[in-house]
């Protein structure tokens, strides 16, 4: 080297950084106040000065912080463009503390304490358990339960002052979803009492002849097979009659569905009529099959054959037991045309209620 001599510069003023003319080439400056040591640099088109040491370092005895004031730290890095830019890996064992973070984590590892897997399907539902620190610590499943409700009307014709509905029999409703008619008019709740789930007391009698209806709710587990939709069949196979004559009975169905389809099979010209009760059926008895049923007759369907052909019914038909105690048998009329002969019919439904 041209000039082994180091020149020492100090000053004791905080915060003093000497000046590129006051600090030539070779020479370092000492501030005793800062801890801080200063040293020139050739760049080139003249000098600079920089902090050889440019951290900070705290007092103690045995352990001190050490600490940057201003600027950016790059390991790996020339040109840090954060307080802390590293390229590359870093291994840290320890809490790393941020307010965000960014970036997609796609291979960060022991977040949770769940396992890889799908959780949750149309019958289990997922249960996220987190801890204090915000944690997931564990996924289960619960099975899903669900409610629903059903809605059936029962239409009853009131004797003179009559005030329990049914007279006989029961319905059934939940407590508080019940609503009561006279005549298509819905009574107040004070104009009647209703709190056994299974009849209603009028708080003043009817009038003879009063039509009396009653709408009743009832809860129903829908978790489960419970909510129905399966497909099902059902036939009714009727006496041999002549021609002209009519014959009745009962097909079993579920007490809730949807007509689909109606397949006759032998001798099956003739005039079907199915029922929502049995006194609606018999209410039916005169009624001739050029007149349409009234709205409220009970009538769910009625179809005229004349060969061995399916019915599809388009809208397909919703049908329910109207009977005091819902039940799986419903009243069916059947005129016979044409030659006589015994006839069978299939009915195709989608089961709601069983």
């Amino acid at each position: 080297m041209a000039d082994p001599k180091i020149r020492l510069k100090r000053s004791s003023v905080e915060a003093k950084i000497p000046t590129a003319d006051q600090l030539p080439l070779g020479e370092v400056a000492l501030n005793t106040y800062d801890g801080k040591l200063y040293a020139s640099k050739n760049v080139g088109i003249g000098t600079t000065v920089f902090a050889v040491n440019p951290w900070s370092v705290g007092v103690g005895t045995n352990s001190y912080n050490t600490y940057f004031t201003s600027g950016n730290v790059g390991i790996g890095s020339t040109n840090p463009t954060t307080r802390l830019d590293v390229d590359g890996n870093a291994n840290i064992s320890g809490v790393v503390t941020a307010t965000t973070f960014s970036g997609s984590a796609s291979n960060m590892t022991g977040l949770t304490g769940a396992s890889a897997a799908t959780y949750g399907s149309s019958t289990l539902s997922p249960v996220i358990t987190v801890n204090s620190d915000g944690k997931i610590t564990g996924i289960s499943t619960a099975t899903i339960s669900g409610g629903g409700t059903t809605r059936t009307v029962n239409r009853y014709v009131a004797t003179a002052s009559q005030t329990l509905f049914p007279s006989t029999g029961s319905v059934t409703y939940t407590v508080g979803y019940i609503d009561v008619f006279i005549n298509g008019t819905r009574l107040d709740s004070t104009e009647f009492t209703a709190t056994n789930g299974t009849s209603i007391t009028l708080t003043t009698g009817a009038t003879v002849n009063d039509i009396v209806e009653l709408i009743a709710f009832e809860n129903v587990d829908l978790s489960g097979d419970d909510l129905g939709g399966a497909r099902d069949t059902a036939t009714l196979t009727t006496n041999s009659i002549a021609s002209g004559i009519t014959t009745t009975g009962t097909v079993t169905l579920s007490k809730t569905g949807v007509l689909i389809s109606v397949h006759p099979v032998g001798i099956s010209s003739g005039w079907l009529r199915l029922y929502t009760r049995s006194d609606l059926a018999t209410a039916d008895a005169n009624r001739v099959r050029t007149v349409d049923p009234d709205p409220g007759s009970g009538v769910i369907l009625e179809t005229i054959t004349s060969g061995i052909s399916t019915v599809y019914f388009s809208p397909q038909t919703i049908f329910a037991s109207a009977e005091d105690t819902p039940i799986n048998t419903f009243n069916y009329r059947f005129t016979k045309d044409g030659g006589a002969g015994i006839t069978t019919f299939t009915f195709k439904y989608v089961s709601l209620e069983s």
